[in-house]
């Protein structure tokens, strides 16, 4: 059950009797008559379904984020303008540390990030149109450019644990404005105008190859040998604050280490494997063999590793890997759709 806009579930009035000349600061703070309601809603919810998920677009005090997850509520995180900052290539906010529950101060990894959403601008849209672009090698302005930067943030948003929310066609590049109109000019006015599908995505080899590093990423977090990372807010370290990031997240025998830069910019930046000895590039393919000590990384810009400890069969990402096996295709026509 999910329910939008959950912070308006209050008895505490926060605008005058017009309903004018609202205090929207006063209307985040932390309300324990609406924890109260919530926690009535969620017993209910739990009691007629057992094992629910209930989810809120609360965007409230932290304190009462927490109070609610530590109850059993799942959280929307909005990430998008951190994403989009760390997509153009651009410095300032491109941290990804409040996507973490555990940065927040969680117990529970119950926090559904996002980088794009029905609210918000699409990455590929940002990337192509103001994308930093000071670098003529390394344009973000460049269709394949923005792409690969796109890649590199699902990089690092798919690996890092707790469940996630993905906007449709985001996993192939969508770059048609939230606020595109029906005539094709951008206006606020059109945010809930019909937007262009686009099942010709597909033909796009740069786009196709998006498609299947996110269904890779996704498979990762669902084979068995790595599903247990992602469901513990407190096995990851990580470093988001420059432009060479890095995260580690680890449980028990099963590690994943993620590198990327995120410049326009050729980076250098030193990184230490938990062990030494052979790690798998999931993604790229091929192996690493490292000393267990600090090893320093040159990173073309836009340029991601995902390692693992594990050796996945067809791990490469390529159209007859294991995201698309030829054994399990099929073809199917729905007429006159």
């Amino acid at each position: 059950f999910r329910f939008d806009l959950s912070k308006g579930f209050t008895q505490t009035q926060t605008c005058d009797n017009a309903g004018a000349n609202c205090d929207v600061g006063g209307w985040s703070n932390y309300d324990a008559s609406r924890v109260a309601i919530w926690k009535r809603y969620y017993d209910t919810l739990q009691l007629k379904s057992p094992g629910s998920y209930a989810i809120l677009e609360h965007f409230a005090d932290n304190s009462e984020e927490t109070e609610l997850s530590n109850y059993g509520f799942m959280l929307w995180g909005n990430m998008n303008y951190n994403y989009n900052q760390a997509s153009m290539g651009y410095s300032t906010d491109w941290n990804f540390d409040n996507g973490l529950s555990v940065a927040r101060g969680w117990a529970n990894p119950y926090l559904v990030t996002y980088m794009e959403s029905h609210d918000e601008e699409r990455l590929m849209y940002k990337a192509l149109n103001f994308g930093n672009n000071s670098n003529a090698a390394h344009n973000v302005r460049d269709l394949s450019t923005a792409l690969r930067r796109i890649e590199l943030c699902a990089g690092f948003f798919l690996s890092a644990p707790g469940p996630k929310m993905v906007w449709q066609f985001g996993e192939q590049g969508y770059d048609f404005s939230i606020n595109r109109c029906t005539d094709g000019t951008i206006n606020n006015n059109c945010r809930t105008d019909s937007k262009p599908i686009r099942w010709d995505y597909k033909s796009v080899t740069d786009r196709d190859n998006l498609y299947h590093a996110w269904a890779a990423m996704i498979n990762l977090r669902h084979s068995p040998q790595f599903s247990a990372l992602f469901n513990s807010a407190n096995n990851i370290t990580r470093d988001f604050s420059g432009a060479f990031k890095w995260m580690k997240v680890s449980q028990g025998a099963s590690n994943i280490m993620v590198i990327g830069n995120f410049d326009v910019n050729v980076q250098t930046g030193n990184f230490t494997f938990p062990s030494a000895g052979t790690w798998y590039d999931y993604l790229g393919g091929g192996t690493f063999t490292s000393t267990g000590a600090a090893q320093s990384f040159n990173l073309q810009p836009g340029e991601l590793h995902v390692f693992v400890n594990r050796n996945l069969t067809n791990a490469v990402v390529t159209a007859d890997s294991i995201v698309n096996p030829v054994a399990s295709r099929f073809a199917a026509l729905v007429f006159p759709n």
